[in-house]
């Protein structure tokens, strides 16, 4: 029986204290910390995203975004994403992560192709809800 590969994740937020406590939330769901690659802004993500195209390298399955970031916050990468010239996979899940609650953020996020709007802080049971939802599809 071949075992399934294991998902990866692109964690952006401009905290590295936060790159740190999602790598362990993350580690207690069994995702090994080789799957997890972080941006500390939307433009080192959207660098990512174009490498990988370019490269032939894979995207990673979930993108978990803040949409409060210096140079280049979540709503602009989600925008550039759409003016990618070639858009990312369906099969990419972004996560926004965020302080936010008002209800305009989070229409605008799901909007622009977030798949998920969860508040900070985030719990182990929040991301495997994702997580479970996800392998369902």
């Amino acid at each position: 029986m071949s075992q399934q590969p294991a998902l990866t994740f692109l964690v952006v937020d401009d905290d590295a204290i936060f790159h740190f406590l999602m790598m362990k939330l993350l580690e207690r769901l069994g995702i090994p910390a080789h799957s997890v690659r972080t941006a500390l802004s939307g433009r080192e993500a959207l660098d990512l995203m174009v490498e990988a195209r370019l490269t032939g390298k894979a995207y990673p399955d979930f993108i978990m975004l803040d949409l409060n970031m210096p140079m280049m916050g979540g709503f602009a990468f989600l925008e550039a994403c759409h003016k990618l010239p070639e858009r990312l996979p369906q099969q990419v899940k972004i996560i926004i992560i965020s302080s936010s609650l008002d209800k305009r953020d989070r229409d605008r996020a799901l909007h622009l192709g977030a798949s998920h709007y969860l508040i900070k802080p985030v719990t182990e049971t929040d991301l495997e809800a994702i997580l479970r939802s996800s392998e369902s599809k």
